[in-house]
């Protein structure tokens, strides 16, 4: 008797954490290989296998962290990878992430969208007290107030926006039970993090750019 195919419910999300572009995979069979996964993912969001970097959750929280899959390892089945169903697996375009000139197979050269030499940036310092990202916010989107009274209302405000729609913001997303992550962003030692700037680019109905301008990387939340 044949054995019973292993399944389970993975979620993909791109690197720039868009709220369009996290796709739910139900049913993946753990017993196939690295190669014939990384065909799937290539099928559901458009990014050819050659260009992609595939990267697993390692734990929940605030801000998970992942580690990279050893792609390399094609002929190997997911679960010796340790997936495993319920993990969110992070998606990255090789293309965009080099900045360089890459070869596509049979297509020629192709040269991604690099970030522009002109234009301004000013900075303005928050407090350091694990709330810059909801300072941030409610600098942005001039709430009136003291900054500290502001900061709550954001976290609070991502709470009530995450606890509403379980059906996005569900286990596999956010790693963990959707009350308990609620119960996570409004304690004021938790950081906030890319869950929080979707949520907020949702709800404001705008575009946010997190930008290190220290190595120059963007992750841009509500594009499109």
């Amino acid at each position: 008797m044949a054995d019973t195919a292993k399944l389970a419910r993975l979620l993909l999300t791109l690197r720039d954490g868009s709220a369009n572009k996290r796709v739910t995979l139900p049913s993946v069979d753990l017993s196939m290989s690295m190669a014939a996964f990384q065909e799937v993912v290539a099928l559901k969001v458009g990014i050819p296998s050659e260009f992609q970097a595939l990267e697993m959750m390692d734990g929940g929280g605030i801000r998970p962290k992942f580690k990279p899959l050893d792609i390399q390892k094609s002929a190997m089945r997911l679960e010796e990878h340790g997936i495993k169903s319920g993990l969110c697996i992070l998606v990255k375009d090789l293309r965009k992430e080099t900045g360089t000139a890459t070869v596509r197979r049979g297509k020629g050269w192709e040269y991604p969208p690099t970030i522009g030499r002109y234009g301004r940036m000013e900075r303005k310092d928050m407090p350091r007290d694990n709330s810059c990202l909801f300072h941030s916010i409610a600098y942005v989107t001039d709430q009136k107030g003291d900054q500290k009274t502001t900061a709550n209302k954001m976290r609070f405000l991502a709470a009530e926006q995450i606890g509403k729609d379980p059906k996005v913001f569900d286990t596999a997303f956010l790693g963990m039970a959707n009350s308990k992550y609620v119960n996570l962003v409004v304690d004021p030692d938790q950081w906030g993090g890319g869950i929080e700037l979707s949520v907020f680019s949702r709800h404001f109905e705008m575009e946010i750019c997190a930008f290190d301008y220290h190595c120059l990387r963007e992750d841009i939340f509500g594009q499109g």
